[in-house]
């Protein structure tokens, strides 16, 4: 037996349970001596991309590729290197290139998705994350990213339905509930928005989007007091954004600023004949 082999085979098992630095060690070291299996590009280059090692994970899978023309795992792979390197044109490439090598290649329609997504490319996106989904390679993330596409393209039903699937696979992410909301909030649903909303801010107590869209929620249903409360925690979390004047165009249309018979900072709403006042919690 050669020498390289025994590298060879320490960098297979290493690759195969994530001991990356391993692998590109015994890979250079099967390299160096001699290696005449074209595989061990294929196992150095992925474990570069594993270490985030990109341009090496490119160098390595090109030469590869070179030899095993048809590999539309490695060629997609490659693609990922590629978008990760900021050169999408060349990801395209590869993705467009597994794509006709392998037309059922669910993964390779999520990244492309992915990198459509990017460049705000919403209707290819949409394309693209349906047939990942078709071809079983959905994920949570997917969902939500097509919800947004399918939002910024106007069509609110299906992102709905898109942040459903989100929610129950991962009912812990907060921009999914907040997105529910403002779906909710757009279709003059502002209860149904407030929960939405609600869901979101204990997810992540520093959503100023969703406290805004929630301030505003409670107005429109005249829960001035909850309004003023949620305005109040935005000036908290935000406050130099307000010192300045630089209020946003809800708390203009909300609250007025003031100060008390007690020398107190206040927010004032006018309700017709009712003035409610609110102390400020900064």
């Amino acid at each position: 037996m050669e020498k390289w082999h025994e590298h060879f085979n320490e960098a297979a098992m290493a690759v195969n349970t994530g001991e990356y630095e391993s692998a590109v060690n015994n890979a250079t070291l099967c390299v160096e001596a001699g290696c005449t299996e074209i595989d061990i590009y294929s196992i150095r280059g992925m474990s570069y991309f594993y270490l985030g090692k990109y341009k090496e994970c490119v160098e390595d899978l090109t030469v590869f590729l070179n030899e095993i023309n048809l590999d539309y795992e490695i060629r997609m792979n490659r693609g990922l290197a590629y978008k990760n390197l900021g050169n999408d044109q060349k990801a395209l490439d590869d993705y467009n290139q597994s794509l006709k090598e392998a037309p059922n290649y669910g993964n390779c329609f999520l990244n492309r998705g992915y990198l459509y997504y990017s460049q705000k490319n919403y209707p290819a996106a949409i394309s693209d994350f349906i047939n990942a989904e078709k071809y079983g390679s959905a994920t949570e993330d997917m969902y939500w990213r097509r919800a947004v596409a399918y939002y910024n393209s106007e069509d609110k039903d299906n992102s709905y339905k898109d942040l459903n699937s989100a929610a129950r696979l991962d009912p812990e992410r907060a921009s999914t509930h907040a997105l529910m909301g403002k779906i909710e909030f757009d279709k003059k649903e502002y209860e149904k928005a407030i929960n939405c909303l609600s869901r979101a801010i204990y997810l992540d107590e520093n959503d100023v989007e969703s406290y805004d869209s929630r301030m505003m929620a409670y107005y429109y249903i005249k829960k001035y007091r909850e309004s003023i409360a949620d305005g109040n925690h935005l000036l908290k979390l935000f406050p130099e954004r307000f010192k300045a004047g630089k209020n946003t165009d809800d708390l203009k249309t909300i609250l007025q600023f003031g100060v008390n018979e007690d020398n107190e900072m206040v927010c004032y709403i006018l309700d017709e004949d009712t003035v409610y006042e609110y102390p400020f919690i900064l």
